[in-house]
């Protein structure tokens, strides 16, 4: 039990570090291009949608 609770940790944790980065480069790739409205849209969209899908699955994590 203590494996596979490290193994789904270890990719958890290595895995936000992959989204992020592709987050702060598109990011970034879009302010680099001068699409600013674009990037606005893009982050404002993300903290959003982060937002209301973690508490969506919290949500429906107490239904048990």
């Amino acid at each position: 039990m203590k494996s596979e609770m490290q193994v789904f940790f270890v990719i958890g944790f290595l895995g936000s570090f992959t989204t992020m980065s592709a987050f702060s480069f598109q990011t970034l790739e879009m302010f680099n291009n001068q699409n600013f409205g674009e990037a606005a849209l893009y982050i404002l969209m993300t903290i959003v949608f982060t937002i209301m899908f973690t508490y969506i699955g919290l949500t429906l994590g107490e239904l048990k």
